[in-house]
C-alpha cells in the first residue's frame, strides 16, 4: 500500500482524495435526508395527533355550549308573555307612583327655587296654603306600599337589575314625600339635596356619582333630572329584555360557566 502512495504523483492524489471527499458528502447528505425525513414526518405524525384531539375536544364544547345554550333559550321562550306582561307592570306602577304623588310635591319639587321651598311653611300664598293644609301623603304611602308587595311578587321574571330600578324609584318619591311632611309639621323644612344621609346612597345603587352631580347641577329642574334618568334606565333594561339582548348575553354567559363545569366534572 505503501509502495502505491509512493508511485502516485501528486495530482492522481489529489483527485483520489477529492473523489473520496465527495463520495463521503454524498453519503452523508443522503443519510441526513432520510434521517430529517423521518423526524419531519414523525412530528407531522404526532402533531397530526394533537389537532385531531384538539378538534374533538373543541367540537364537544361546542355540543355542550349549544345544547347549554339551547336549553336557556327554552326556558326564557317558555316564560316569555309573563316576563312581558311582568315588565309592563313595572313601567305601569312607575308612572302610577309619579302622577299619584300628592299636588303639593309636585309643585314644590318641580317649580319651587331652594329659597322658595325653604320658606315653604311661612308662605303667605293662598292657593300654596290650602295645598299645605290638604296635604296627607299616608295615603300616598300606603299606595307606595300596596304596590311594592305587588311587585315583589312579580321579581323573578323582571331581572335583579330592573326590580332595584323600581326600588330606587319609588323610594326616592317616598323619600321627598317624608321630607316635605316632616318639614311642615316642624316648621323647618329640609331641601332634598342636603339629604346627604339618604338621598346619595340611595341613587348611588343605580346613578353613578358622577352622573348623579350632572344631574343635581340645575335646582328646579334636577328633580325632573333624575326621575327621566330612572326611568330611562328602566326603559332601557325593558327593551334590552323585550329584544332578547339581554337574554342572549346572559344566556352565554351562563353556557360558559355551565361548559367549564361540565368539563372540569367528566375531567
Amino acid at each position: 500500500m505503501d509502495n502505491i502512495f509512493d508511485n502516485m504523483d501528486s495530482w492522481t492524489l489529489i483527485k483520489i482524495v477529492g473523489g473520496l471527499t465527495v463520495l463521503i458528502s454524498s453519503v452523508i447528505s443522503f443519510v441526513a435526508y432520510f434521517i430529517k425525513d423521518y423526524f419531519i414526518n414523525k412530528w407531522k405524525s404526532d402533531y397530526q395527533k394533537d389537532i385531531e384531539v384538539l378538534k374533538a375536544e373543541s367540537n364537544k364544547n361546542n355540543l355542550i355550549l349549544n345544547n347549554l345554550t339551547n336549553s336557556i333559550s327554552n326556558i326564557y321562550l317558555s316564560s316569555n308573555t309573563k316576563r312581558v306582561d311582568s315588565l309592563e307592570q313595572v313601567w305601569t306602577k312607575m308612572m302610577e307612583i309619579k302622577e299619584n304623588q300628592p299636588y303639593l310635591t309636585f309643585m314644590a319639587y318641580t317649580i319651587l327655587t331652594k329659597k322658595e321651598f325653604l320658606d315653604l311653611p311661612n308662605t303667605t300664598n293662598k292657593s300654596t296654603r290650602i295645598s299645605i293644609n290638604e296635604f296627607k301623603p299616608e295615603e300616598y304611602f300606603e299606595k307606595h306600599y300596596k304596590m311594592l308587595s305587588e311587585m315583589t311578587k312579580i321579581r323573578p321574571f323582571i331581572g335583579e337589575n330592573l326590580w332595584i330600578i323600581y326600588y330606587v324609584y319609588q323610594a326616592f318619591l317616598g323619600r321627598l314625600n317624608y321630607l316635605l311632611q316632616d318639614g311642615i309639621e316642624n316648621g323647618k323644612l329640609k331641601y332634598w339635596h342636603d339629604d346627604t344621609n339618604f338621598i346619595p346612597q340611595m341613587l348611588g345603587m343605580v346613578i353613578k356619582s358622577d352622573e348623579l352631580s350632572k344631574l343635581l347641577v340645575d335646582n328646579p329642574t334636577s328633580f325632573h333630572n333624575v326621575l327621566n334618568f330612572l326611568e330611562y334606565k328602566a326603559i332601557n333594561d325593558i327593551t334590552e329584555q323585550i329584544t332578547g339582548k339581554k337574554m342572549t348575553e346572559e344566556s352565554v354567559k351562563h353556557a360558559l360557566k355551565l361548559g367549564r363545569f361540565a368539563k372540569n366534572t367528566v375531567a
